[in-house]
């Protein structure tokens, strides 16, 4: 069976926008023979309405929307995220749609968040039945976003009645150590009940969130076997062996990058299996900044190799110290720059390529001071901590890192950071958030609690409680 995951930027109350976005996609997804088309939460509104959601002329121009693209999908399959109304509640809905109809029912979120800068219970009210139902010989199950997040929620549920894959629909936003944390998620989720599940989410910004996309597909012993890029849009197709066998063309490769001369070298080093070298090629016809770039092919525990990784580094950042043509998120510096995480990038030499302002606050350093310098030359006997170690797995493992490090600044002040580390073709990103305050108020908050247990002990008078 053929999916075709639709990573779409969506605005929200902008109908006729997402509208036609959506039939753009919709089109896209015919042109290559997907049976099945899904599409990100309240796609049809955008993410998230808030108060919209009161005013009546909202929910129901949402309503007619939904109808007209359901008119329009004809043959092939939809899922879509939507606002359904039933009596006087409204539901954050999904429904699977086929020629011009709803197929079987509309399913309604069942797991509402209330946190942070999710207020869905103030708007939503919670769905109470699961959805299982098949498609092409395949037995599917629906989730909205947070409902994929529970142990014991709508995927064991579904999974125990039949559904072979589970397709999630999200709206979810970013922040440092989001995407690995989402992906540990998702993997666990599908090797424990025995499913593919099919993560399909959204890009774009909307006030102060950013929702990076990262849509993937994970198999049932929990192994990604597909990802689309992040923070833009893309159809991404993926062939899952289940479901009725049908003649289909190839899937049309991803288009790259890079320019052609990386690509032979590409093919070149999976065809010898020895690394490659090239030096002054331009990642990106449109900027003029060179790479010097080694491609090295991955061998798996077989001995098979399986693809090729390419370590590029800016021509004479040493001498220039100026920041890479291109950068591990595929966006404008400009996105980067305005990021309230932290975001410093440390090469393979140990020199700082990269870091936005954010990060300037939490070395308390300037990019002039760092630029161009070696980690433990601005930080002496860093080399004996943590947060070293976690950098140069990355960098020599090519592995992922994410925890909480607490930094000794040289004029003896501490500072707590929610750090996560990510191989990049650069080097190691790093991503930080501030948590000082936090663990101030968790400190203080102990000793307080602390001096209450003693004083109860003590009970009365100083007169101690058995």
């Amino acid at each position: 069976m053929r999916l075709a995951i639709c990573q779409i930027n969506t605005t929200v109350g902008d109908f006729a926008g997402n509208s036609a976005r959506i039939k753009e996609f919709i089109a896209k997804a015919k042109a290559v023979k997907a049976d099945l088309a899904i599409f990100p939460e309240l796609a049809i509104t955008g993410y998230p309405p808030e108060d919209l959601l009161l005013k009546q002329k909202f929910v129901k121009d949402n309503l007619k929307t939904f109808k007209e693209i359901s008119s329009f999908a004809g043959k092939i399959s939809v899922i879509l995220g939507f606002v359904d109304k039933v009596g006087k509640d409204i539901f954050n809905a999904a429904a699977l749609i086929r020629n011009g109809a709803v197929v079987k029912s509309i399913y309604h979120k069942m797991n509402l968040p209330n946190y942070g800068v999710f207020d869905e219970k103030r708007y939503f009210k919670q769905g109470e039945k699961h959805f299982v139902t098949t498609v092409k010989g395949l037995k599917i199950g629906l989730n909205i976003c947070e409902d994929i997040w529970l142990k014991e929620g709508p995927v064991k549920t579904e999974a125990l009645a039949g559904a072979q894959v589970i397709i999630a629909i999200n709206a979810s936003p970013f922040h440092a150590g989001k995407v690995i944390e989402r992906e540990k998620i998702i993997q666990k989720q599908a090797k424990d009940n025995g499913v593919y599940i099919v993560y399909a989410n959204m890009v774009g910004g909307q006030d102060e969130l950013v929702f990076d996309g990262y849509s993937m597909v994970v198999d049932q012993t929990g192994r990604i076997i597909a990802r689309a890029d992040g923070f833009i849009e893309e159809l991404l197709v993926v062939d899952i062996p289940l479901g009725l066998k049908e003649e289909k063309p190839e899937i049309p490769a991803k288009k790259s990058r890079i320019l052609p001369l990386a690509e032979e070298v590409i093919r070149m080093t999976l065809d010898s299996g020895e690394i490659q070298e090239i030096k002054g090629i331009p990642f990106h016809p449109s900027e003029n900044q060179l790479f010097n770039s080694r491609f090295i092919p991955e061998i798996s525990s077989e001995g098979k190799i399986e693809s090729v990784l390419c370590i590029s580094t800016p021509d004479k950042v040493e001498e220039t110290g100026q920041r890479p043509a291109s950068n591990p998120f595929n966006t404008s510096w400009d996105i980067l720059d305005q990021m309230l995480e932290g975001c410093q990038i440390i090469g393979f030499d140990w020199r700082y390529n990269y870091l936005n302002p954010a990060a300037e606050l939490h070395n308390r350093r300037s990019r002039d001071e760092l630029l161009g310098n070696r980690y433990m030359d601005i930080w002496p006997g860093i080399e004996n901590t943590k947060l070293f170690e976690a950098i140069r797995q990355t960098l020599e493992a090519r592995v992922r890192n994410h925890f909480e490090n607490r930094f000794l600044f040289p004029d003896g002040e501490v500072g707590w950071f929610d750090v996560s580390i990510q191989p990049v073709p650069e080097g190691a990103l790093v991503l930080s958030v501030d948590i000082s305050d936090r663990k101030l108020d968790q400190k203080r908050l102990l000793e307080s609690e602390l001096r209450f247990i003693k004083l109860w002990e003590q009970g009365p008078f100083g007169m101690s409680l058995v």
